[in-house]
């Protein structure tokens, strides 16, 4: 397989990312699709990294995933807030909260 097939694929997931954060508006969704935009852009360090183009991708690749995993606890600790204050999910109400 070539660097160009991983490439494709890469920006595939990226569309498909970018489709869901743009087509939906419930929070958690749009989490979960900025999380498969990050992840299209591990595939494609992943693909530079293989075929040699970059060989020094790793410190990239760590600072992809931490900051996935930093995402991920505060979605989390957002998501327990907004379901003990029974609030809805939907941007547009979120964005009319008062903090």
């Amino acid at each position: 397989m070539s660097m160009l097939l991983f490439l494709i694929l890469s920006l595939e997931v990226l569309a498909i990312g970018f489709s869901g954060l743009i087509a939906s508006r419930h929070f958690l969704i749009m989490i979960f699709s900025i999380e498969v935009m990050l992840l299209s852009s591990t595939l494609a360090a992943t693909a530079f990294y293989y075929y040699g183009v970059n060989s020094n991708i790793g410190v990239f690749l760590f600072a992809v995933w931490a900051v996935m995993a930093s995402e991920v606890i505060a979605v989390v600790a957002v998501y327990r807030y907004l379901q003990e204050s029974d609030m809805s999910m939907d941007i547009k109400k979120l964005a009319e909260m008062k903090w």
